[in-house]
């Protein structure tokens, strides 16, 4: 016989040596199976993702950076929040960005049935159905920052930081025209009038004749300043500058310009627009402006516009609307005399803080002050903080009270925000800014630095009434987070690291052994006594001590930027400043995203709240989402190790209210829905497989990993028939090997047989375990290596099985010792006759004879299995 072959034995054997591999109910794992050879198919989808987001209808308001209006259909964006369209004249918005996640689009433009969005980084984008879905079309536009947009006849031009581009195909193609243009050509503004384009780069206009086959400078008159908006009544043209005069006219297509300020007390002039004859300009700090004779006079028309920091202006008919630089969209319908706000469902805002107080959702803003939701942000109340447009960094929650930080200072409200009071007594001047708080038991810390300086931590014993600082030792006091671990203090700095207090804040010492060197420690996150802080930049770390060391928990997270972690029970997220949330259910030691349905990736604050989650984006208002009824974690079942499994495997998942029953699959191929439930894997590659299922109870499932499963980070989603659903995640590598024991917990005797060959030819299959009624569990029956007659001795191979070692490079990357002797590994592979179960022959060796309980250990790639146990006589 060729050794070096697969030993075959026996299927009745195999079927002995299967039943050893007991399951016992929401604790071990079943590998029973109906009938072997068969091999399972497993289904497969696109991926829905673990957690699934919706977008809050706010806080309402944000940074707007245009208005366009193309017939009926308004479309704003906002900054960091994408797009969003109006069909009633602004009563009401719907985000429109699918295929613009977290991109800021800078302008808008129209070409017979397509719309095109130029965007910050992403080039341009182009939606046939009125912004319904995007795609970008970006051939040979060689920078993609796209301030401007413009049509003329059948091409269109992009306005960029590198030049004009032209395409003449919809924007399937896209053709550098820089002739005559500066060497730095950052293009703001482009605005077609007749055949003529103009263009505005830096303080200077260009005007191209031939569809922009060559520039020539136009400034004749145009004084110095910046030029940031173009806009033309008829043949007229009109110039927004920042700087001198504020509003320029030229009636000769730009061959001459005068400056048209009278009654223009604001000369810093950011939008322009028309409607009929009367033209509008809105400024940086005064509001709008509007003139009715060709800008010779001009009047404030500002009333009821409580932000008076205009980016944007826009017309429908004789409807004007004004984008305000935080405060959202402003409408009038009398020609500027009054302006109302029209922000309904537009979430454009920035949210750098969360906090649940009872019912209560409270978001602080980088734009229009806090907001309040009673029904999970589908409505919002926007709080009156005495202060307009007031910027929320944090909030603090001691006994009845919250506490508001802010540029200003700390907010306190003792009636669910109803009305609010200034509590600065003790702070530094009026430009402090809150960053965080934390509190251990009556007294609040908080975190406060100005705009040109830092100042530490403050601390108040009367509930804010009066604030000390208490920073002795605090060497870097750019504090932007703090949290408590009993009483114990954390304040993370801004590239600093961490410092702790044990002394409620009398000293400080840094804590940052094992974290880099200058760490940005932007968040904390406690779960039990164990403290994680997201750092900007180098990913999360964990402490189990107290801070005495970190070890850095980051596998799986790709956006290392870390600005925001919340915890929920055994599951760990963290909000990145470009990629979303990502989900830990390992104590951190990996990571998945979970970001189906959020459309803005850039998350700046997370509240896990009850059964909900929410995140606070830069500017894309609140999302929110349905935590897990559990987390789960998946293990290999012949080892009970994780988070490392191996493709094609068998996994065994522990959780809650994973199945509402008991069931055994009795057929092959495996079903992929067992009893209701059902196992999705998402790998890295974003595809999701429906995983086939051995076994499910309410604690526990059994599945095999689904065959095609990438490497790397995946997540494991568990549906009940009932409706709940498990998250948990795995690292898929090529190998984790692991051992079947017969008692079925990963360890003690081995599941496996021993097989004899005698000198005769003769094979018989002997069991390696027997049943101790004393120990109520199987434990290792010797094996015999029979007398040493020379040549003529009995060969004995010991048979183990085992899961996530099919894959191994070689069989030479394979190696076992066997009481601590190398044994001869003769094949380690696919057993074949059971899904996912593999198989490893070893040679007993007769030196092992009277050894009596050994251990067998195997490594495969590098990477050691469970250790089981087995008796040679």
């Amino acid at each position: 016989m060729n050794i070096n072959l697969k030993l075959r034995f026996a299927f009745e054997a195999f079927v002995v040596i299967a039943l050893t591999i007991f399951f016992v109910s929401d604790s071990n794992l079943t590998v029973t199976q109906a009938s072997p050879g068969m091999r399972l198919s497993a289904g497969r989808a696109r991926a829905q993702g673990a957690l699934q987001w919706r977008q809050t209808k706010g806080p309402e308001g944000g940074v707007i950076n245009l208005l366009f209006s193309e017939g009926s259909n308004l479309f704003t964006a906002t900054n960091g929040g994408g797009l969003f369209r109006s069909t009633n004249q602004g009563a009401s918005w719907t985000a429109i960005n699918t295929g613009l996640p977290g991109i800021n689009v800078r302008s808008l433009a129209t070409l017979g049935t397509s719309l095109f969005a130029g965007t910050e980084g992403g080039g341009v984008i182009r939606s046939s159905d009125q912004g319904e879905n995007w795609t970008a079309v970006n051939m040979g536009l060689t920078d993609k920052t796209v301030m401007a947009l413009a049509v003329s006849g059948t091409n269109i031009f992009a306005g960029t930081d590198g030049g004009v581009f032209r395409s003449n195909n919809q924007g399937a193609n896209w053709t550098a025209v820089n002739n005559g243009l500066p060497q730095f050509p950052f293009t703001s503004q482009i605005l077609a009038v007749g055949a003529n384009l103009f263009a505005a780069i830096v303080n200077t206009v260009y005007r191209s004749t031939n569809q922009g086959e060559s520039w020539t400078a136009v400034n004749t008159g145009l004084e110095r300043g910046d030029v940031k908006a173009l806009v033309a009544i008829g043949t007229t043209l009109f110039a927004g500058v920042e700087g001198i005069g504020g509003v320029y006219r030229s009636t000769n297509q730009g061959d001459n310009w005068v400056e048209v300020s009278a009654g223009l007390t604001d000369h810093i002039v950011l939008a322009l627009t028309a409607s009929g004859t009367t033209l509008y300009a809105g400024t940086f700090g005064s509001g709008v402006f509007r003139s009715t004779n060709q800008g010779q006079s001009w009047t404030q028309v500002s009333s009821g516009l409580i932000d008076p920091f205009i980016n944007a202006l826009a017309a429908v008919g004789t409807t004007i609307f004004a984008g305000a630089d935080g405060g959202g969209v402003f409408r009038s319908t009398n020609q500027g005399n009054n302006w109302t706000a029209a922000n309904t469902s537009l979430a454009g805002t920035a949210v750098p803080a969360l906090a649940a107080v009872g019912t209560n959702l409270f978001a602080g803003t980088l734009s229009v002050g806090a907001a309040r939701s009673a029904n999970q942000g589908e409505n919002w109340t926007m709080l009156d903080l005495g202060f307009p447009n007031l910027f929320i960094l944090s909030f603090g929650l001691s006994g009845s009270n919250i506490f508001a930080g802010g540029i200003g200072g700390i907010l306190r409200s003792s009636n669910q925000g109803e009305n609010w009071t200034v509590v600065n007594t003790g702070l530094p001047p009026d430009d402090t800014g809150a960053f965080a708080f934390a509190v251990v038991g009556t007294s609040v810390y908080a975190a406060i630095s100005g705009i040109f300086r830092t100042d530490g931590v403050y601390r108040s014993t009367n509930q804010g009434e009066s604030w000390t600082p208490v920073n002795n030792g605090l060497t870097n006091r750019e504090v932007v987070a703090l949290t408590a671990v009993g009483t114990n203090l954390f304040a993370g700095t801004e590239r600093g690291g961490v410092f702790r207090s044990t002394d409620i804040a009398r000293s400080w010492a840094a804590v940052n052994t094992g974290l880099p060197a200058n760490a940005r420690a932007y968040s904390f996150a406690v779960n039990g006594t164990t403290l994680f802080v997201g750092t900007f930049g180098d990913g999360v770390f964990r402490s189990t001590n107290q801070g005495e060391n970190w070890t850095q928990v980051s596998a799986g997270l790709t956006d290392p930027f870390v600005r925001s972690l919340a915890v929920s029970g055994a599951a760990l997220f963290a909000g990145t400043d470009k990629g979303g949330v990502f989900l830990s259910t390992d104590q951190g030691a990996s990571w998945i995203p979970v970001n189906t349905g959020l459309t803005n990736p850039r998350v700046i604050s997370l509240a896990a709240v009850g059964t909900t989650l929410y995140a606070g984006t830069f500017g894309g208002g609140v999302f929110i989402s349905d935590l897990p009824a559990s987390v789960t974690t998946s293990v290999s079942a012949a080892s009970f190790r994780g988070p490392e499994l191996a493709p094609e495997s068998i996994v065994a998942a522990f959780g809650a209210e994973l199945s509402t029953t008991t069931a055994v699959a009795n057929d092959i191929p495996l079903p992929t829905m067992l009893a209701g439930t059902t196992v999705t894997v998402t790998d890295s590659m974003g595809m999701a497989r429906m995983a086939p299922l051995f076994f499910v109870s309410p604690r526990q499932v059994n599945f095999q990993l689904p065959p095609g499963t990438s490497l790397g980070s995946s997540n494991v989603t568990i549906t009940s028939g009932a409706g709940k659903t498990s998250l948990g995640s795995a690292a898929i590598t090529m190998v984790a090997p692991g051992l079947f024991a017969a008692n079925g917990d990963g360890q003690g005797v081995a599941a496996g047989v021993a097989l004899r060959i005698k000198a005769n030819g003769a094979q018989s299959f002997e069991p390696i375990a027997q049943f101790d009624p004393g120990q109520n569990r199987l434990v290792p029956l010797p094996i015999d290596l029979g007398p040493d007659m020379g040549a003529a001795s009995d060969q004995v191979f010991l048979i183990l099985f085992g899961t996530g070692i099919q894959f191994r490079s070689s069989l030479a990357a394979v190696s076992a010792t066997i009481g601590g002797s190398d044994a001869q590994t003769l094949f380690a592979g696919r057993q074949g006759g059971f899904v996912g179960l593999d198989q490893v022959n070893l040679r007993l060796a007769r030196s092992l004879a009277g050894r009596g309980e050994v251990d067998v250990a195997l490594t495969v790639d590098g990477r050691l299995a469970n250790t089981v146990r087995v008796n040679i006589r």
